[in-house]
């Protein structure tokens, strides 16, 4: 695949270099040279390097930074557009020459707390299959545009994630439901109170929250039930909410399941409401047009088996 842009800057161009497109792909999908090093497993000055050859060859600056964000500039929007419109030939006909090397990897993204929660069970079931099998996890937040990209260029298998992905080329399967809990120091001074609209208003918050605002049906119910909180802190680790809870005063909400797991290594205490909290669904997240990979058809169906027996710890 290669992108003839003789019309425009003339017959002297040198040649597309096409190992830059899939570090140009990875900077559009997530506006920053950091991220995309970070998934591409390589340094960020090698990434800047790429770009500027990019710039370079299209004679374009390409992007421009915007806060902490890089903007696409009106050339690389149209670069990426014909990447997508020849990605999936493309990708169609490499996977039909090299099928049993992509059988053999599995890539999944799904955040810090998920691959916890995931991980161990979906890698002890591909290994069981498959021994050779080698399997890349990315720790990352994605936003609702991100995860479509890379499933669309083939840069990841599986997504999981507290949200639905409404593209209508992807699937989207509740795996699982997390209970949620309010969780305090154990030597909050009002511990041994029930938690409703009207003392909430005395007490002061930690809250999870990642960049495009997850975990937003249970924000409002939460809301619902104690009202308007009054934050000190967001933060999209819960480790770093469970460190802040043991030291001071303020109140989290979190999984059930994250409590019991660490409950003994912080000095934390599940606090009593006057409702209790709706499940928050996990959804496995994947393109429709995955039956080119028979190991990764067999995943999803192991995965889509113990959601409906709910056999998940």
């Amino acid at each position: 695949m290669s992108i003839n842009h003789t019309d425009q800057l003339g017959t002297s161009r040198k040649k597309l270099d096409l190992n830059l497109l899939p570090i140009f792909i990875e900077i559009f999908v997530h506006s920053s040279v950091t991220l995309a090093s970070s998934v591409l497993g390589t340094s960020p000055s090698s990434v800047s390097q790429s770009l500027n050859k990019l710039r370079e060859y299209f004679d374009d600056v390409l992007f421009v930074r915007q806060g902490q964000q890089l903007s696409p500039s009106p050339l690389a929007r149209k670069i990426y557009e014909l990447l997508q419109d020849d990605c999936d030939l493309l990708v169609n006909k490499v996977q039909s020459v090299v099928a049993p090397d992509i059988n053999q990897t599995i890539t999944m993204h799904c955040s810090p707390y998920l691959s916890v929660r995931l991980i161990p069970y979906l890698s002890n079931f591909i290994w069981a299959h498959n021994s050779e099998c080698r399997i890349t996890h990315k720790a990352l937040y994605l936003e609702t545009h991100s995860q479509e990209d890379l499933l669309r260029f083939r840069l990841t298998d599986l997504i999981f994630d507290f949200e639905p992905n409404l593209s209508r080329s992807m699937c989207n399967v509740p795996i699982m439901y997390e209970e949620l809990c309010f969780v305090a120091a154990t030597n909050h001074p009002r511990l041994d109170q029930t938690l409703n609209a009207t003392n909430c208003k005395n007490e002061t918050f930690v809250l999870f929250e990642t960049t495009d605002n997850k975990f937003t049906p249970s924000k409002l119910e939460v809301q619902n039930l104690v009202g308007e909180r009054n934050v000190y802190l967001r933060s999209n680790s819960f480790f770093t909410l469970l460190s802040v809870i043991e030291k001071s005063t303020h109140i989290g909400v979190m999984p059930v399941w994250m409590f019991n797991k660490f409950k003994s290594s912080f000095n934390i205490q599940m606090m009593n409401t006057s409702e209790i909290l709706s499940p928050q669904p996990v959804y496995l997240i994947y393109n429709k047009n995955f039956r080119d990979n028979l190991r990764l058809y067999d995943i999803i169906n192991y995965i889509k088996s113990f959601a409906l027996q709910n056999t998940l710890p």
